[in-house]
């Protein structure tokens, strides 16, 4: 902003005793302005004041002050003086601005998501017409593996959205980040060519990290796959585990994250690089530098958000024609690491137990419905919390486990399982919901129940529902 433009607003201003100009202060930075006047006059070195102040006008205005610590004879400082900068169009055309930044951003994701949906939806639409028109088993088992592909698919996507909006709750537990690396390089060694060397470099030992295992992955996959990619013919591509103490200017950037001790985890490819213009927009969603059909554009944007939801830190070094090397710091743990979870073979088992169901998706209720009276149980169903909340009350002597919707209209399922607690305070419920926010809470509700994520496979949703059953309490 040049000159001639503060010219324009600068004003001057009565003098005032400390606490008449203080009064004026907008009450939310009054104890931050107060204090930087006490160590001005303390040290007599002034500091800029940015604030929020009433102006005559009784409107709110931000304003900046510019000024010096007047001396007595002894050169002790006895008052601050100094010129009144108004910027407030200035941080009005800045909000603009933002907002302006942020719907592109907004419109490009949405694009993004509608291309990658849409596509998605033309498989599994025509698969399915084609399948009910098929005039074999053969043919229509492979329309079948045709729609339940682009299904996990879609999940997955709904998944990387998720993360993005930092909506995909966190199964938390202490992680072993070099045996995490291990286990997928041999996963690397299939889809990353022949011509692109691998290496791992662990320091020992290496500290376990708080986190969510199977995120984690992810962000090592995804930094993993985006380096093959800027290797079309060949090159070396290094994963690097170290213990590090992460602290000052280190954190710039990365406000959530705090100084401490953290793992280390680097990627680094000798593969094209990118121009700092590149850098600068690599974890926007939906930006990409690959070929159309080669990519999402998700890749890097998950990883952030994956690392920004774990508290720590991912930063980006990279040169054009000379590589790039993604450095993830994740804070470290205490106790051992935790067994990783893994999925059980076999039939799903069933039961006969009655079960009231909670859903207010007619579509999900359905499905939900024939998987569990398929494997034998009673079905009591409710469109939401309240009508729930009824039939519990009806049929309490017969209900051993509710599963519950977290998301419905009139009552969640929370509160509904709150107000049937009030009736039966030993009952079993599953929550399951795409997601929710209560689920990264401590809120004491959750208490003894289980947390179901949308979407489930059948075998996934018995499974869950017969330990309930069969836990001991």
């Amino acid at each position: 902003m040049g000159r001639g433009h503060h010219a324009r607003v600068r004003q001057r201003v009565p003098a005032r005793t400390r606490d008449e100009f203080v009064a004026v202060v907008h009450p939310d930075d009054r104890a931050r302005v107060g204090a930087a006047i006490g160590r001005s006059l303390e040290t007599g070195v002034y500091e800029d004041l940015e604030l929020r102040a009433v102006g005559s006008d009784g409107k709110l205005r931000s304003i900046l002050i510019r000024g010096d610590v007047t001396r007595d004879g002894e050169g002790r400082p006895t008052a601050l003086r100094g010129a009144v900068l108004d910027l407030t169009a200035q941080k009005q055309l800045e909000e603009q601005l933002r907002q302006a930044v942020k719907m592109d951003a907004v419109g490009q994701l949405a694009g993004g998501v509608a291309h990658d949906f849409n596509n998605l939806m033309l498989v599994i639409l025509a698969s399915v017409d084609l399948a009910a028109a098929a005039p074999d088993k053969p043919r229509r088992d492979e329309l079948l593996a045709g729609i339940r592909s682009a299904s996990e698919r879609a999940a997955a996507l709904t998944r990387q959205l998720l993360v993005l909006s930092q909506r995909q709750p966190l199964a938390r537990g202490v992680v072993d980040v070099a045996e995490v690396a291990s286990e997928l390089l041999r996963l690397l060694r299939r889809v990353v060519p022949a011509s692109v060397e691998i290496e791992l470099v662990a320091g020992e030992p290496v500290a376990p990290v708080a986190g969510d295992r199977g995120q984690i992955e992810q962000v090592l996959m995804n930094l993993c796959i985006n380096a093959r990619d800027a290797m079309p013919s060949g090159g070396r591509l290094t994963i690097r585990i170290e213990n590090v103490v992460v602290e000052g200017r280190n954190l710039d950037g990365h406000p959530w994250a705090s100084p401490g001790r953290y793992v280390l985890l680097a990627v680094s490819d000798t593969g094209t690089g990118m121009t700092p213009e590149m850098q600068a927009r690599i974890f926007e969603p939906f930006f990409t530098t690959k070929p159309p059909g080669r990519g999402t554009g998700l890749g890097l944007p998950v990883a952030y958000g994956i690392v920004q939801q774990h508290g720590g830190i991912l930063h980006v070094e990279s040169e054009l024609g000379r590589g790039s090397t993604f450095e993830v710091c994740l804070p470290t743990a205490e106790g051992p690491p935790s067994a990783p979870r893994r999925e059980v073979e076999g039939v799903a088992p069933g039961g006969h137990e009655t079960i009231l169901v909670a859903e207010d998706d007619e579509g999900v209720r359905r499905v939900v419905e024939h998987i569990l009276g398929g494997a034998g149980y009673r079905v009591l169903v409710a469109t939401d919390g309240e009508q729930a909340v009824r039939a519990f009350a009806e049929a309490a002597e017969e209900v051993q486990l509710l599963l519950l919707d977290m998301v419905m209209p009139r009552l969640g399922g929370l509160d509904a399982l709150e107000r049937i607690r009030a009736l039966q305070p030993a009952v079993r419920a599953i929550l399951t919901s795409g997601y929710s926010d209560a689920w990264r809470t401590d809120d004491p509700r959750l208490a003894g129940v289980d947390l179901l994520p949308k979407p489930y496979a059948p075998h996934v949703l018995l499974r869950t529902v017969r330990a309930m059953l069969d836990r001991d309490g």
